[in-house]
């Protein structure tokens, strides 16, 4: 778009996530699509990503170890030793 004299470019990403259950809330829902939203955006931008359980339970447990290893990282108690 050109505006004002200035070009403006517009990309949009969307997660998508499938309703499989009656039980499946509406914040477990919005979970699930912002997960998505959030892998389709890692991917550049100007995509869609549907949400995979296996693929969020593996983001989950990076996150989880990501965390703990943070004050490990921060307190020094990481060695290196050479071989």
């Amino acid at each position: 778009y050109d505006i004002a004299g200035r070009r403006l470019s517009v990309s949009a990403s969307a997660g998508v996530a499938e309703l499989r259950a009656r039980e499946t809330s509406p914040a477990e829902l919005m979970r699930a699509v912002t997960t998505a939203l959030g892998w389709a955006k890692a991917e550049g931008g100007g995509g869609w990503a549907l949400f995979d359980s296996a693929r969020s339970e593996d983001g989950a447990h990076r996150d989880l170890l990501a965390s703990a290893l943070r004050p490990a990282v921060r307190d020094g108690e990481f060695e290196l030793e050479y071989q």
